[in-house]
């Protein structure tokens, strides 16, 4: 004769531990994939793409949504409005958002207006340009120019448009982000073992 004993977990602690352990998961997954797409630079073969930063500090991680046991998922992006032009293009460069050239791409012109105006600091940008105003700077008490800081107003029958960043998609795909979400899977995994260990 023998006798056989098997320990069954408790399973709404264990589901409750799961749940929290994936949601902590998650937030630092995205996180990570928050501050690396702020980092991503911009082509440096055009002086066009100067950073201000502010895409990068617009980025945000939503909150952990877990619509059931199975999966969870968090969101992370911005809401700016000129984001998905940074993004995926525009002008003759547009993509779509798996990546292939948008349907009738072409180059950007005026709609209404005669040309295209826009402002510019720190360089003409092409030969319509004109300063408007001129950057100082003060140094031991004197006034000095500073061309870095001059503002032009550019015009133009048309414009290419801009390349494609893909700062969301290079954070995403990056195989260190692969790595860190590898790497903290495992850590929850030991932190759910842990948890049900204690309550044993």
């Amino acid at each position: 004769m023998s006798f056989q004993w098997t320990k069954f977990p408790n399973r709404p602690a264990f589901y409750r531990a799961q749940r929290e352990e994936r949601k902590r998961a998650l937030e630092d997954v995205g996180r990570y994939v928050q501050a690396k797409a702020a980092k991503y630079p911009p082509k440096p073969d055009s002086s066009s793409y100067k950073r201000t930063g502010t895409l990068g500090r617009s980025i945000t991680v939503g909150p952990v949504k877990q619509p059931g046991t199975a999966y969870s998922y968090v969101e992370v992006g911005t809401n700016l409005h000129y984001a998905p032009y940074a993004e995926y293009g525009t002008g003759i460069y547009a993509e779509t958002s798996i990546g292939e050239p948008a349907p009738g791409r072409k180059p950007i012109r005026p709609k209404t207006a005669k040309a295209l105006a826009w402002r510019s600091t720190g360089q003409q940008m092409g030969p319509g340009g004109r300063r408007i105003a001129s950057g100082i700077r003060y140094k031991k008490g004197r006034m000095q120019p500073q061309p870095t800081r001059d503002v032009y107003m550019n015009f133009a029958g048309s414009v290419r448009g801009m390349r494609p960043w893909h700062y969301m998609e290079k954070a995403f795909r990056d195989p260190a982000t692969d790595a860190y979400f590898q790497a903290r899977v495992e850590q929850m995994l030991r932190a759910i073992v842990a948890r049900m260990e204690e309550q044993s």
